[in-house]
């Protein structure tokens, strides 16, 4: 049944009803379920028994039984059976992948991954039906990889009960709120640590409008690369104990395996003393200890990279380049994603924020699923709560740019198209002129093009001492730089004509504010 329908019946969802909030993430996914007779979102355990409620995002083919082994069990069956482990299945979206001599759609394999993970929630009740699902996606995913994730729903069977995907950082607001029911004006830091990296953004909170003051990205920093530091870790000391010169693919899955049970070891509580981990896969096997000093060594780098990136957050004002943000006016560090398991981490954050409150939630990577559930129960109206606008103005709303002629039609070409990050980089386009210059000037019109593709005037900049060139012989560089999401640079220079015109000195700049 379409959830649609669900939600214009009489009777409404009740406990028989599965209403399910997902994080899907690259590294691991995490399934919640908004409880009805609580009215409170609850976590529904997929680990498979092991004692954390997330799970790898992991798929595992055996060829020999033609099966498909899922999170946890795939990851610790690496490299005993000849299996073919696919990990990045949210990366791989839109590529194919080679599964015994077949290429299959990343997105059939994601199908399967949450075919499986949703069926988690028969285990709480095994009659009760899926009328609703949200799904989590990072803040800025392409169009196009939504379309591939709508896919993996549809060929997981859950087409009808998807409602929509929603951004992480409304999700984990949504939970941040249920947690904390009144409303008041505060500046909220929102961390992510997760398997493809860490991101930040500083939000001002007034009620349920939020506005992102800053916001900040960077793959330097990012669990898979602890986890492969540790990796890395554990690979010297089987190659220094065992004398080996070189490991083999299976020897190396091992290793892979071993660091995914032991990791938490290192990470999870402060090491007072050094602990003993056995390396039972190795023939023959051996012991080996690790100690404080190893584990400190190893995770300094990191700990400095996140302090770097906490520094360059607040040097990036959104609205104002000139006013720099300050770590003093944060009330609340809110920190999800599986890399706050780690103790450094926590601690990283904590120095960095000593007068602020640090919100680290039990189950750190399955706060945005409780988040995503809360938004499907509001949907179906099963429960209600405010509905949370975020006002952010990291993404150019529409295309920007000017009218060429070409093919003997004049023709919008964009310098910037919608939906691109203004702190990307510089943008640039060339053009050539094929009106008659009059007075060595240029009316220079720029224009908007919306979502409908509906075409307005937007600014007009008058090109002063322009080089005198024959019609159709002067081509100009247009640059557009922004100091800020309000304040764009646009330099016009020229790029002169190939070898029949060399390029001039003339270069003009002016300074705009978007609205």
């Amino acid at each position: 049944m379409n959830w649609k329908k669900f939600k214009i019946q009489e009777n409404k969802p009740s406990e028989g009803s599965f209403i399910l909030g997902i994080d899907l993430g690259n590294s691991s996914s995490a399934l919640a379920y908004f409880d009805l007779l609580r009215n409170a979102p609850e976590i529904i355990d997929i680990s498979g028994g092991y004692g954390k409620p997330a799970a790898p995002t992991v798929m595992q083919y055996i060829p020999t039984t033609k099966e498909w082994v899922f999170g946890e069990y795939a990851l610790l069956n690496r490299g005993l059976s000849g299996d073919i482990t696919l990990t990045g299945l949210l990366a791989n979206l839109g590529q194919l992948i080679e599964i015994d001599k077949k290429m299959v759609n990343a997105a059939n394999v994601l199908g399967i991954f949450l075919k499986e993970l949703i069926g988690n929630c028969k285990g709480i009740n095994p009659k009760a039906e899926v009328v609703g699902i949200v799904a989590a996606i990072p803040d800025f995913m392409p169009q196009e990889t939504q379309e591939e994730l709508r896919k993996a729903f549809v060929f997981a069977g859950f087409e009808k009960e998807l409602i929509e995907f929603v951004p992480e950082n409304i999700c984990i607001f949504n939970k941040y709120f249920f947690n904390k029911p009144y409303k008041k004006k505060e500046t909220v830091l929102l961390l992510d640590f997760g398997g493809r990296g860490l991101r930040g953004g500083i939000y001002d909170l007034n009620d349920t409008q939020i506005k992102n003051l800053s916001y900040l990205n960077s793959a330097e920093i990012s669990v898979s690369r602890v986890e492969n530091a540790v990796t890395n870790l554990f690979t010297s000391i089987y190659m220094a104990q065992t004398k080996s010169p070189k490991i083999s693919k299976q020897v190396k899955e091992q290793i892979s395996s071993f660091t995914y049970q032991h990791k938490d070891l290192l990470f999870q509580k402060p090491l007072t003393k050094a602990i003993k981990l056995y390396f039972t896969f190795a023939y023959p096997p051996f012991q080996s200890s690790i100690t404080k000093e190893t584990v400190d060594n190893l995770t300094a780098p990191y700990a400095a990279m996140f302090r770097d990136f906490l520094e360059k957050l607040f040097e990036k004002n959104l609205y104002d380049t000139s006013k720099k943000l300050s770590p003093d006016m944060i009330n609340t560090v809110v920190c999800t994603g599986g890399g706050f398991g780690m103790v450094w981490a926590k601690s990283a954050v904590r120095a960095f924020f000593p007068n602020s409150e640090v919100l680290i939630y039990k189950n750190v990577k399955c706060a945005i699923a409780e988040g995503a559930s809360i938004i499907a129960a509001n949907k179906l109206d099963a429960f209600k709560t405010d509905k949370l606008t975020i006002y952010d103005k990291l993404k150019l709303p529409y295309d920007f740019g000017f009218k060429v002629f070409k093919d003997g039609q004049e023709r919008f070409t964009p310098i910037v198209e919608r939906s691109s990050f203004w702190w990307q980089s510089t943008f640039t386009k060339l053009f050539i002129l094929c009106e008659n210059i009059e007075n060595n000037s240029y009316d220079l019109e720029f224009f908007r093009r919306d979502e409908k593709g509906e075409i307005s005037r937007e600014i007009t900049l008058k090109l002063e001492n322009l080089p005198k060139r024959p019609k159709g012989t002067l081509r100009l560089a247009v640059s557009l730089k922004f100091d800020n999401c309000e304040k764009m640079n646009i330099t016009v220079r020229d790029d002169g004509f190939g070898s029949i015109f060399k390029k001039s000195s003339y270069a003009q700049n002016f300074q705009i504010n978007r609205q």
